[in-house]
């Protein structure tokens, strides 16, 4: 593993992908929090999702994950006052021994002041909860905090999030973007919520899109939050500063009949001071 090994990544992704960045915000103030760092194809006709599967099912998920990693670190140590981003880690990857050394050897080289975690994605099951636990263990003690993405979806289950120690759950958007129309969805959601609570362990949503849904969610002790209600994803990493001045420029250009580019300007929050 070294610089070469990054070198060859990135003639094998570079062409392939790009990473976008969505902020995740504080549901209460909507301060942001951080970034999700989400990988985009560049000219497939596949979506994320089915060229991921498929990298998972050749074994490739390994380099490609290894090369968001190294993109979104060579990324932040661009930026003196950047953002915490969070990255997406395959249950394959987490269970790989062979990865865990690439990963720790990209980390060992991260300047000081560049902040990252991470999100498991469970679209396959992880194969060995014990190499898992204890690589989970290694990333923390990086710095690193370390949740699991999509619970309700695939095998994400809330046992994952116990027997790994993990920092934080996401909901998937197969709940969220049903809480306006689904009383299981909304159940099974107030549990989520509540066995997290009792726990320790923050709660995130995703796909967030209007004021209903963010405001039942927030109701409910949803900690942070996601979606286009707040931004798209894009190329740009904004600083809080930035973030709170596009945010606010955004809910004014809304209540003074601008063209709108999301509902903020619903939200009934506090100023994002």
């Amino acid at each position: 593993m070294g610089g070469g090994s990054m070198t060859s990544l990135g003639k094998i992704f570079d062409k392939r992908f790009t990473v976008h960045f969505q902020p995740i915000v504080d549901m209460i103030t909507l301060r942001l929090v951080r970034y999700e760092a989400l990988s985009r194809p560049l000219g497939f006709v596949q979506d994320t999702e089915t060229l991921i599967h498929q990298m998972e099912r050749t074994g490739e998920i390994r380099l490609f994950d290894q090369w968001v990693a190294d993109t979104v670190i060579k990324t932040l140590a661009q930026l003196q006052d950047g953002p915490e981003v969070a990255i997406n880690l395959s249950a394959k990857s987490l269970c790989d021994p062979l990865f865990h050394d690439e990963l720790e050897w990209i980390l060992s080289r991260k300047p000081d002041h560049v902040k990252i975690e991470f999100e498991i994605t469970e679209s396959e099951p992880i194969r060995d909860m014990s190499m898992a636990r204890a690589f989970v263990k290694r990333l923390k003690g990086h710095g690193c905090k370390v949740g699991l993405d999509d619970f309700g979806t695939g095998h994400a289950r809330f046992r994952v999030v116990e027997d790994l120690n993990l920092d934080y759950m996401k909901l998937s958007a197969n709940l969220t973007t049903l809480v306006d129309t689904s009383r299981a969805a909304q159940n099974v959601i107030i549990k989520a919520v509540a066995a997290c609570k009792a726990r320790g362990i923050s709660v995130v949503a995703e796909h967030i899109d209007n004021p209903k849904q963010y405001a039942w969610l927030r109701d409910i002790g949803i900690d942070h939050g996601q979606g286009w209600l707040f931004s798209k994803a894009g190329k740009e990493l904004l600083s809080q500063a930035s973030y709170k001045d596009q945010l606010a420029n955004a809910i004014e250009q809304e209540r003074s009949g601008g063209k709108p580019g999301s509902n903020v300007h619903s939200l009934s929050t506090p100023n994002p001071n």
